[in-house]
């Protein structure tokens, strides 16, 4: 039996359908390519309908929702039809008792979560925009930021998916409840494919309590070695910390660093977590902030490199790539979701360009991480691959992009490895 459901694809006339569209302009370029149509689609067969019309004139197609991670990826190769998702939004159905919530994927992070804050539940994910950021964009690339600490990231939230694929198939993975059956966990497969494998139409994921009371603080340090001390100590200690965010930049010849922590739970954990904190970062400037974004990519940032790696490395790594910064071989900062190690550089000099980005892919690797660049001008993208080094699974990659999407209808050339 498949490990997965396929429905009626529909007649293969359905292209011919009234969809909504319109010429493409220069905001909706991606890497300066200029899409030649933007078509809207607001129900499952909408999606079908314009598949099948890509499908019969070879057109190569980019999905989008809100489009704040629209840029990541390699420069299309061709880009035809820009799909627009963002009125794919009529459709959420929430089970309290469950923990479970189903919705359209162009539904924004903050709509849900209004929806699902009535029943005091929430889906514990983070966005760059949380008003613009949809729930399918967040799980096609798989975003993650320094709520992953506490809750993972999208796969890990995801039950279930209905996805268009490139042959036009409406396939159903997964399930609505949280204990689903034994077989492949498929929706892990569409979470981070970056819409090179199908359209995520609809999802069902967990939800979470919404917590009695929350605490954030930052604390700074001017030491490096003391920092790292606070890290180690808080990374493996059993408090149940909501993030765990880096931030190291180098001002002149000053070296500053700071962790950012949130927490969680009733008054009185609240209250524990927060003194045993400021326990384990002694010798750190404490003060109270605002919930932390620090693994967030910044609007403003001209470049940004998204690094991930071993977690006992990343303030060695940071401090190497803010020393560069002092010695005037790199513009930029280092923050992130030091807990489970996903980590940014970031630089808001347009002129940054490729030899930085090199530089910063060297100084990654000697720590082990793996380096992706999310945010960087077209120009110096055609010189790149911004995905970097090959990863030793890209012939399994190939033949499942191959399985979904014979065609190459999606985003031709924008994912790992040129898929």
């Amino acid at each position: 039996m498949s490990p997965f459901e396929e429905r009626d694809s529909g007649s293969p006339s359905a292209h011919l359908a009234n969809l909504r569209e319109r010429a493409g302009t220069e905001a909706d370029a991606v890497d300066g390519v200029v899409p030649r149509i933007i078509v809207g689609a607001a129900s499952v067969t909408e999606i079908k309908q314009a598949i099948a019309r890509a499908r019969s004139e070879s057109l190569a197609v980019v999905v989008a929702g809100g489009g704040t991670l629209l840029g990541v990826g390699n420069v299309p190769r061709r880009f035809d039809m820009k799909l627009d998702l963002s009125d794919l939004s009529t459709m959420v159905e929430h089970s309290p008792d469950d923990l479970v919530v189903s919705t359209d994927a162009g539904v924004s992070l903050a709509r849900l979560n209004e929806k699902v804050a009535a029943a005091g539940q929430r889906v514990a994910l983070a966005a760059p925009d949380p008003l613009r950021s949809t729930i399918g964009g967040l799980a096609a690339t798989d975003f993650a930021d320094g709520t992953s600490f506490a809750y993972g990231r999208p796969r890990d939230q995801i039950l279930g998916m209905t996805v268009i694929d490139g042959r036009g198939r409406c396939i159903r993975v997964g399930g609505r409840v949280v204990k689903n059956v034994a077989g492949y966990d498929l929706p892990r497969l569409f979470a981070g494919s970056f819409g090179t494998l199908g359209v995520i139409a609809e999802l069902t994921l967990r939800t979470r309590p919404l917590p009695e009371q929350s605490d954030t603080i930052r604390v700074a340090f001017d030491a490096r070695e003391t920092l790292e001390q606070a890290r180690a100590a808080l990374f493996v200690c059993d408090l149940p910390l909501t993030s765990l965010d880096l931030e190291i930049e180098q001002i002149s010849d000053r070296w500053q660093g700071a962790l950012c922590l949130r927490f969680e739970g009733t008054e009185a954990e609240v209250t524990h977590q927060r003194t045993r904190v400021i326990a384990l970062c002694s010798g750190g400037d404490v003060t109270t902030d605002s919930p932390s974004t620090a693994a967030s990519p910044a609007t403003s940032d001209a470049v940004t490199v998204r690094m991930t790696g071993p977690a006992s490395r990343s303030v060695a790594l940071s401090t190497d790539l803010t020393e560069a910064t002092s010695k005037g071989a790199l513009t930029g900062r280092v923050s992130g979701e030091c807990g489970g190690s996903c980590l940014r550089w970031h630089s808001a000099d347009a002129g940054t360009g490729r030899t930085s980005i090199e530089l910063v892919r060297r100084v990654a690797a000697r720590h082990g991480y793996s380096v992706v660049v999310e945010r960087a001008s077209p120009m110096d993208k055609r010189d790149l691959d911004v995905w970097g080094s090959e990863p030793p699974g890209l012939a399994i990659m190939k033949r499942l992009k191959a399985r979904f999407d014979p065609e190459c209808v999606f985003a031709p050339g924008r994912f790992v490895g040129g898929i």
